[in-house]
């Protein structure tokens, strides 16, 4: 099963307190949002699996606009602009996000994920910002 998701890629932020010292969750919205995707995805009449899986999530992010140059040589990446996605958004906690997501929508739980991976990469050329999620039955 494929689940594709367009717009940035979110992370698994801690859950705050007030200074009462009441807890709750900063990302609500963002995980409503989440999950209301994941359901316009899923197959009608689909059943959550209850076998083992393997979890592919693929996060491709926008390049920050200081990546590109100036001027003439605007729309062109800058020789100094990173090749690889190294920003503040941790690997394990994209995944950690989207199969808390899927919970109880593409499998009761998270626990039956056996095989989990996790890329990040930069949006080419026109591509937009987007989470693909791949879930397959380990055999």
């Amino acid at each position: 099963m494929k689940i594709n998701i367009v717009g940035d890629p979110i992370a698994k932020a801690r859950h705050r307190s007030t200074r009462a010292g009441r807890m709750y969750n900063p990302q609500s919205k963002e995980e409503a949002a989440a999950i209301w995707f994941i359901q316009q995805q899923k197959p009608v009449n689909f059943e959550p699996f209850t076998c083992p899986l393997a979890v592919t999530v693929n996060a491709v992010f926008t390049r920050p606009k200081a990546h590109y140059g100036t001027g003439r040589n605007a729309g062109k990446l800058k020789p100094s602009a990173p090749k690889e996605c190294v920003n503040p958004k941790d690997c394990d906690n994209i995944l950690k996000f989207y199969t808390d997501a899927m919970n109880k929508i593409i499998y009761d739980d998270d626990r039956q994920c056996v095989s989990m991976t996790a890329t990040k990469r930069w949006a080419v050329g026109a591509e937009l910002p987007n989470v693909e999620i791949v879930v397959e039955e380990v055999k």
